[in-house]
């Protein structure tokens, strides 16, 4: 495993431990809902690829050509505000379809939580890889 994965699981490993530190009957449920979690990036990479496609800047720096009705701060917020959005709305129907899939599961509010922080858990890894793979290519860094 290289080091961008091991910086990138730390967050998910603590929080995770915190949440499944008492295995119980839908533990693999649970990791589902983590894996599941990891694929919410996809969409926020799909826009991505997509805007450099159509514009062909790597830096998505498209903002200031739509300045008109709004500031570019506006569009800044108006952006980010819809991946923000996009992203809960998938670690929702994630949550939404084990809780259809395994109606035991979800009995109180503290459960609905548990794994809506997990969804947000596999979340937050994939980006942190993202991040780091980034961060490490541009800068040439090769390690620790």
């Amino acid at each position: 495993m290289d080091q961008k994965t091991i910086i990138s699981a730390l967050p998910a490993l603590l929080w995770s431990y915190v949440f499944l530190n008492r295995r119980d009957k839908n533990f693999k449920i649970y990791i589902w809902v983590f894996l599941l979690g990891t694929l919410t990036v996809f969409p926020i990479l799909g826009y991505q690829y997509v805007y450099q496609s159509v514009v062909g800047n790597t830096a998505y720096d498209f903002i200031p050509g739509l300045k008109g009705s709004l500031t570019l701060n506006q569009w800044y917020v108006v952006l980010y505000m819809f991946v923000g959005i996009t992203e809960e709305i998938i670690k929702f129907f994630i949550v939404k379809i084990a809780d259809k899939k395994y109606p035991q599961l979800i009995l109180t509010l503290a459960d609905s939580l548990k794994l809506g922080i997990l969804a947000g858990l596999g979340f937050a890894f994939a980006e942190n890889i993202i991040y780091f793979v980034r961060i490490w290519t541009r800068s040439g860094f090769d390690g620790l």
